[in-house]
């Protein structure tokens, strides 16, 4: 998906696992990037990451949001409701 807010281009892969989330969704999102000459790339998931993908995402600027941030993301809104 792509995605714009304040003239800044974003991709963003959501994966719904079971397991955690590994290095390819982080590869997609790299190379998606270039592709769609993005500002920034954020991969978002139900479940977690694994280590390896918690590694390439640092080396590469890419924003991770697991399960645990969805359910912060969530009560925030929802406070302000």
């Amino acid at each position: 998906m792509v995605a714009y807010k304040n003239d800044i281009k974003y991709v963003i892969q959501a994966k719904f696992y079971s397991s955690p989330v590994g290095n390819k969704a982080v590869q997609e999102v790299v190379a998606s990037i270039g592709m769609y000459k993005a500002d920034k790339g954020i991969v978002i998931t139900n479940n977690t990451f694994t280590p390896a993908a918690i590694e390439l995402a640092k080396a590469n600027n890419i924003e991770l949001v697991d399960g645990k941030k969805i359910d912060i993301y969530i009560k925030q809104i929802l406070s302000k409701i």
